[in-house]
């Protein structure tokens, strides 16, 4: 892929901003880039330096990437954090999800100041949102503390995996800021990935999803006895959701990086049905009770698939406008059978890797 970006391009495109960001080591020899333009999370870098989540393709040329932070552009890849629900802060209405989708510059990139310490690399970011429905505002001030996470396999004694791994926690906690329009905020995780693998999704109970754009057929999703598995390409566009009653907070991706080796990303979030997740489609807004989700893009946009998935809402009603979350990202590089092992032990389900 074009778009593979390697740790060195991020630190001088960076450099030559005059623009912070921060190098976390997460194990195994792996690291992660934490910046404050964008409050993005790069990598993991390993042996080759590149970067295994999806990073824009702007990163390759010095001048393409000052006027991209010079527009104070959003899409730069990596991890990101912007908040639910999307219907209120995005568009100015439903019927016009399409063509009045604009990302709140106060969000994204927003205004992130960095701090380094001994618990991880932390980011704060003081935003005022103007909504494009009304023109009223909305405030709220997250931190956000990054930091290594141990092998989840760890204290396994039964079993031996022959894998490398690294990871990583973030956490973030929230302020919301009553406003007159009443909205409450969720923090929204996405990750942005390369194309070409499969994400997996266990569920529980009766299979059922949410369909938010075009409808997605056999090749795009398909249904095994207690996991979905999401095809993802960058080239055609659909985005699915599920029901936080039929998940348990985690979903994986298995995909190969640029050299060939294999790799299974896995997140691990909190997952509770009683919490009042806001996200619906356009075409029905109050489809809601999700808290996964995945994108895969058209190829407009630079041709990624999106790792997405609530988080602990807040508004006046709920905790004193405050909440918590904290959410692992964990890696794991190996043969196709080890990783298969690990899917099993993690995720609960029997999977044959096949790209």
């Amino acid at each position: 892929m074009d778009n593979r970006i390697t740790k060195q391009q991020i630190l001088d495109r960076y450099a030559e901003q005059g623009l912070r960001l921060s190098c976390v080591p997460i194990g195994d020899g792996y690291e992660i880039l934490v910046t404050e333009y964008g409050g993005r999370i790069f990598g993991p870098f390993g042996p080759d330096g590149e970067s295994v989540l999806w990073v824009n393709g702007v990163f390759k040329d010095r001048e393409q990437f000052a006027e991209f932070v010079r527009k104070r552009n959003w899409n730069l890849g990596g991890d990101r954090l912007w908040f639910e629900p999307e219907l209120d802060f995005f568009c100015t209405s439903p019927e016009t999800f399409d063509e009045s989708y604009t990302v709140p510059g106060p969000m994204d990139p927003g205004y992130y100041q960095m701090e380094e310490g001994q618990e991880g690399v932390g980011l704060v970011n003081k935003a005022r949102v103007t909504l494009p429905s009304d023109g009223s505002e909305k405030c709220y001030e997250v931190s956000r503390t990054i930091r290594s996470a141990e092998n989840p396999l760890a204290y396994l004694r039964g079993s031996q995996f022959d894998v490398k791994y690294c990871g990583y926690f973030q956490d973030i906690d929230l302020k919301d800021i009553p406003s007159e329009n009443g909205l409450r905020t969720e923090p929204w995780l996405l990750t942005q990935i390369n194309p070409g693998g499969r994400v997996l999704v266990p569920y529980l109970g009766d299979f059922e999803f949410v369909d938010y754009y075009e409808p997605v057929d056999e090749n795009c999703q398909k249904v095994y006895g207690n996991y979905a598995e999401l095809n993802i390409t960058g080239q055609r566009k659909y985005k699915t959701a599920y029901r936080a009653a039929n998940t348990f907070g985690r979903m994986a991706y298995v995909n190969r990086t640029a050299s060939g080796q294999l790799y299974l990303m896995i997140r691990n979030y909190y997952n509770d049905p009683s919490l009042p997740y806001s996200s619906g489609p356009w075409r029905e807004p109050e489809d809601r009770g999700c808290s996964m989700y995945f994108y895969n893009d058209g190829g407009s946009e630079g041709g990624y698939g999106e790792f997405e998935n609530s988080c602990m809402p807040a508004g006046p009603e709920l905790r004193d406008g405050t909440s918590h979350s904290s959410t692992a990202l964990w890696f794991f590089f190996g043969q196709a059978e080890e990783l298969e092992k690990v899917i099993r032990t993690l995720l609960g389900i029997s999977y044959k890797i096949e790209i």
